[in-house]
């Protein structure tokens, strides 16, 4: 199962930074892509914290960190709360 984890979250990562993030900064006005990506990294990044050591809190905040970069770029109606989701999310793994 760990392995298994672990590839997704290897895979997870290289799709987010391969094949998204360039589209996303190619279009920016396609909001749909950058919230995708953004949820995407949320996802990986919350996953990963949650199987534990320092390494893989690291990996995580990297995860919420560049979706809160992202969120530049985004210009939905949610914006703020996407956010504040991250921002909550960053705290909880620093306590």
């Amino acid at each position: 199962m760990r392995r298994f984890l672990l590839c997704s979250k290897s895979l997870a990562f290289s799709m987010g930074r391969g094949s998204s993030t360039p589209q996303a900064e190619q279009d920016k006005s396609n909001s749909s892509w950058h919230r995708d990506l953004i949820v995407s990294l949320y996802k990986v990044g919350t996953i990963t914290a949650k199987i534990g050591g320092q390494h893989n809190v690291t990996q995580a905040q990297e995860f919420l960190r560049t979706a809160l970069n992202l969120v530049e770029l985004y210009n939905g109606t949610d914006r703020q709360k996407v956010i504040d989701v991250l921002n909550r999310a960053l705290r909880n793994m620093v306590h």
